[in-house]
This record gives structure tokens, sequence and C-alpha cells, in this order.
């Protein structure tokens, strides 16, 4: 049965909408697009997923939705950028280049605290567990946080609560000032196109702005049935303001 270039252009496209909609990039961070002029001497990583994607995906007379498919796709490249960052702040931090609190019971003073270290912070990164959870829906009984637990009021600022997935392995929390994280990111059109993507060699439906990279090999470990397929983004190592990142270094016990 023949493939659709139709459905993977589809596809393609869908991931390109999914992603804009999760990056990490998006909204936590002050993002530039790369200029080979001013960020060549920048250190960057890669950040994606090569895998096995089933041909019959594409098939000119399957019907087959794919938005599930490219939605977690995206939500992968997404939280490797999200796991990227944090730990780089988790680092800088425990070798004393950023500010950190220590915290042995997760207290609202702990907020108060790190809130001094940071210029108008807008977002409070904490682990997503029941333990954090219940801590939260405590300090909105008590009148500390908004109905819902998702802002913080302090000062002068609204801060936003976000959840950090156990499964990032990221550990402590975080109160930063989104435009105290600087990061480059490079385009399609930035970055060469891997030998072995080879399906259509020239063509992977992406746009030469496209900020999510995609390639298609014509098999995956020797099997025609599955396209070698390859999602990835490009980063800049971050850079990292002094007195607009806190990390919350939370006793073992929590």
């Amino acid at each position: 049965m023949s493939i659709s270039t139709e459905k993977l252009e589809k596809f393609v496209q869908q991931l390109q909408e999914a992603y804009s909609e999760e990056s990490f990039l998006q909204e936590y961070v002050e993002r530039s697009s790369f200029n080979p002029e001013q960020h060549t001497e920048r250190e960057y990583v890669q950040i994606g997923k090569r895998s096995n994607l089933p041909k019959r995906f594409f098939f000119e007379d399957e019907a087959v939705v794919n938005q599930v498919l490219s939605n977690d796709f995206a939500k992968t490249i997404a939280q490797g950028e999200k796991r990227h960052i944090l730990s780089t702040i988790e680092k800088q931090a425990n070798s004393g280049h950023l500010s950190q609190v220590t915290v042995d019971d997760f207290e609202f003073d702990i907020i108060i605290e790190a809130y001094s270290e940071v210029y108008e912070p807008d977002y409070l990164f904490l682990p997503n567990n029941t333990e954090y959870r219940q801590t939260l829906f405590d300090w909105q009984k008590r009148g500390h946080i908004e109905t819902g637990y998702r802002t913080v009021a302090i000062g002068q600022s609204e801060i936003e609560i976000k959840w950090i997935p156990s499964k990032l392995e990221i550990s402590g929390g975080f109160l930063f000032n989104s435009d105290s994280i600087e990061v480059v990111q490079k385009q399609y059109k930035d970055a060469d196109r891997p030998d072995e993507a080879d399906f259509m060699p020239g063509t992977d439906w992406c746009s030469e702005e496209d900020f999510l990279m995609t390639y298609f090999g014509k098999k995956f470990n020797g099997d025609p049935d599955e396209f070698d397929f390859w999602l990835r983004t490009i980063i800049s190592e971050p850079r990292l303001k002094r007195g607009g990142i806190c990390h919350l270094k939370f006793d073992e016990e929590n």
C-alpha cells in the first residue's frame, strides 16, 4: 500500500503546532533565534528522540488519526527541555553560582525567604506529589494562595505555580523570573540533516523557521515497515542571571 506524503506533511504540521503549545521555551525563558553572527560561540545541546514510526499510519487508504501521537512526541521534547534547564539551575545553585534556600520543613516562610532572593519572580516550580499538593491546599485555607492553588501573591508579585513531574528526576523547587533564563534556539535551517534521513532526500516537511526538526529514514533497524524517525530541537546552554533565580533545596524526607 502506498504512503501518502500529504499525511506525512500533516503529521509534521501537527507536531509543530503541539510543540509550540508544549515547549518549555515558549513561556518560561527568554528565547532568541539563532544568529550565526552573534551566537556561533555558544555551547549547544540536542534534545531529541529517535524512534520507529509505523508506515501504516500514513497509508493512503488507512483512516488513522495521528493527533494523539504527535502530541505525545511533542510532550517528550518539551519535558526534555524542562529537565535540562531545571537541572542546570540546580547544578549551578549547588555549586554556589545561584541563590539557594535549604528547606527542612516546607512552610510558607520558605517562599518568603526565596522571594527575597529573586527580583519580580513569576514562576514557582514544585515537585508534583501528594505531599506538596496537600501543603498548598493548606496554604489556600490559610489565605496564602488563590483558590485552586495556581497563584501565590507576595509583595507586588503574582507567582504562577507549576509542577515538576517525578519522572524528570529533578530535586527541589525553583522560584524565578523568566527573564533571568536566556536561551538561544536553532531553527531547521541552522542544522545539518542526518545522513540516514533518506526516505525522501531533501524533504522533511519542515519550514526553514521551524524550531522542531523532523527527519525520516526508509527503514528502522532494517524493518521496511517502519520509518526511522528523528525528532529534535537544538538549544544553547542556558545563561542564568544571579538575582533572578532561587533553588529550593528540600530535606531528603520531603
